[in-house]
């Protein structure tokens, strides 16, 4: 009975195996030391020998799984990039297959998960923006992971991110798997990938929106108790709101999970990166919810005025009297000479306020009157909203007679 610990201390090739990591139905994972290059590497194997007493289905497991472990090389090969996890080189000895790969030390996100269960907010979002950053490289590419999970992210010490395991990834060019075989876990298939239809990166986006569902309530979108039910429930319904599992998921965020993992991909983020634009717009200093425009509100300070667009509609309607209510015409009036007392008066300045008076300069005959807001053209304070007021004609202007002129009568017969 063969057991992974074993092989600790033997030599494949030019990698000596150092320590047992884990093991999965893809293959068996080792630290390993480079005795050419003197690094540290991690190196996954797939046994080339044929057990004894095994079974047929066995035996094509284990054949599908050497086929992922060249797929995997072949998709990650193509990669470079910072959270996407580094494939040195393939390589085939006498009983194994296996890949070289960039040695990370971490947890994955489900081991987080499993001491956690919930991750707060600003800790989850930017496991999830570098995630989707990773997967606009490998859109970039035209390759689509299709097994996005929390098994497969892990997270450094340093906290960065790692995408890990595209054995089932497809490919622009080779697809391992012809339309209609259905692989990758169950929990986080897009509907397409459980219908086995054609796959695009819009499907990673809907795995991706069940991982960051998970995260940030405690539970995974979709539960049942076989497969059956399982297959149905994200084919056929919807997941009850993040932000109801979790009162402190805002709006925002409940509705971006709520478009990722829309049933028709046509609804979703087209991109992962159209995704990760949106995720940092709703973090972006007041961003706040995702408001309608019609109830937008900008607050200025200091000297700045509070704007509505209410306010601004309303000093923006029409007037009954018809258009251009911001100028209204006055008949002109005539005005009586000023005596040499008012003249005097009034070159050494009217106090504000005196009636007959205006501090501003009055409007000739045939000239027009306008309607200015106080502080200038411009949308007025907040606290009163823009209005338009009917100009009215103001009282002729008499001036009190002289004494030594003969009194001035005047009446209605």
């Amino acid at each position: 009975m063969f057991r992974p610990e074993d092989l600790i201390g033997k030599q494949i090739d030019q990698f000596r195996l150092d320590r047992f990591i884990a093991r999965g139905a893809m293959g068996i994972v080792y630290k390993a030391f480079d005795t050419v290059l003197a690094r540290t590497v991690a190196l996954k194997l797939i046994s080339r020998q044929v057990t004894d007493g095994l079974s047929t289905q066995d035996i094509n497991a284990q054949e599908e799984a050497r086929k992922r472990l060249i797929q995997e090389a072949k998709a990650a090969g193509r990669l470079t990039h910072p959270n996407i996890i580094t494939i040195h080189s393939y390589g085939e000895s006498e009983n194994f297959d296996y890949i070289c790969m960039e040695y990370v030390t971490g947890k994955t996100l489900t081991q987080l998960l499993n001491v956690r269960k919930i991750l707060p907010i600003e800790e989850a979002i930017p496991i999830i923006e570098q995630v989707l950053m990773a997967l606009d490289a490998a859109s970039r590419e035209q390759i689509v992971h299709r097994d996005i999970k929390p098994s497969n992210i892990m997270i450094t010490e340093d906290g960065r991110v790692k995408v890990m395991d595209f054995g089932i990834a497809k490919l622009p060019s080779l697809s391992m798997t012809t339309t209609g075989t259905v692989l990758g876990t169950p929990y986080y298939m897009s509907p397409e990938q459980i219908s086995g239809q054609k796959l695009d990166s819009r499907s990673d986006i809907f795995s991706l929106g069940a991982v960051m569902y998970q995260v940030l309530t405690g539970e995974r979108p979709f539960e049942a108790e076989n497969t059956a039910t399982l297959v149905y429930k994200i084919v056929q319904t919807e997941p009850i709101p993040a932000k109801i599992r979790n009162s402190s998921v805002s709006e925002s965020v409940s509705n971006m999970i709520i478009k990722a993992m829309a049933k028709n991909p046509g609804q979703r983020y087209q991109t992962p990166r159209e995704m990760l634009q949106a995720l940092k717009a709703i973090l972006s200093p007041g961003a706040g919810e995702v408001r309608e425009e019609s109830d937008a509100t900008i607050i200025a300070s200091g000297d700045e005025f509070e704007m509505t667009l209410q306010a601004d509609k309303a000093a923006l309607a029409p007037s009954p009297m018809g258009p251009g209510v911001s100028e209204v015409s006055t008949p002109p009036r005539e005005e009586l000479p000023p005596s040499p007392s008012e003249q005097k008066s009034s070159d050494q300045g009217a106090p504000s306020g005196v009636p007959g008076r205006s501090t501003e300069a009055q409007p000739g005959k045939g000239d027009t009157e306008t309607v200015k807001r106080k502080g200038g053209v411009g949308p007025p304070a907040a606290s009163k909203p823009a209005t338009v007021t009917k100009a009215t004609t103001s009282p002729p202007v008499t001036t009190k007679p002289k004494p030594s002129l003969p009194p001035k009568t005047t009446g209605l017969n």
